[in-house]
């Protein structure tokens, strides 16, 4: 945790450059800033592969809140450049944010209540995040399925109330990563998992959580 606390501001800090993506070199690197509007410090972890030119480029970053008090950190969110989507960063991201924080005795691990972004809470729920109110998926509008498709890789939304359906095809988030939606199930799509909207979502199992992590770490190893 002193690691943490001692963060200079606005400057890069080297967490692993043992990776790599696509016979590229893969670098994950650490940044604290200072958030006027939070009035707090938010942290990055940025993954950058370096070209044979020697040129980094960025593939994306998650971001998130610390409180070395209460050993806790928020998930606020992750971008993901276009050009590198599908590509499993998102996950090398999040597997990074669990075994920093982890690794340096942070073991409370939530998101913000204002999550909008349904891939994301999925990603979070394979490992072990999850609502404390379950009985929530049962009454909550705002439950959304997602759904993998037999003909191809890509996931679907399929929403349970299309009220909520119509409200989120006419936000930002629908608008900036083109969701695919569907009325019904059909044989050509099979249920991986239902989330919740703008809910906080916690770990639950530390060991499953850093286990899964490290995983999916080992697999961009270089």
């Amino acid at each position: 945790m002193e690691f943490l606390q001692n963060l200079p501001y606005d400057t890069l800090v080297l967490i692993d450059e043992n990776l790599s993506y696509e016979g590229f070199k893969q670098t994950i690197y650490l940044i604290k800033t200072y958030c006027i509007g939070e009035k707090r410090d938010v942290y990055h972890l940025k993954s950058y592969i370096t070209l044979e030119n020697g040129k980094e480029i960025i593939q994306g970053y998650i971001y998130f809140y610390l409180s070395f008090s209460t050993r806790q950190s928020k998930f606020c969110g992750i971008f993901i450049n276009p050009n590198f989507r599908n590509k499993g960063i998102a996950s090398l991201l999040t597997s990074s944010w669990i075994r920093l924080c982890l690794d340096n005795n942070i073991s409370c691990l939530d998101t913000i209540k204002r999550q909008r972004k349904p891939f994301l809470i999925y990603l979070l729920k394979t490992y072990s995040f999850e609502i404390q109110k379950t009985d929530l998926y049962t009454t909550d509008r705002k439950v959304i399925t997602v759904c993998s498709s037999l003909k191809d890789k890509s996931k679907y939304l399929l929403f349970k109330d299309k009220g909520f359906q119509e409200e989120f095809v006419h936000t930002v988030v629908m608008a900036h990563d083109n969701y695919s939606i569907i009325e019904s199930l059909g044989e050509d799509f099979t249920p991986l998992d239902d989330v919740i909207m703008l809910r906080r979502y916690d770990m639950q199992d530390e060991n499953q959580a850093y286990s899964k992590a490290l995983s999916v770490y080992r697999k961009h190893q270089r």
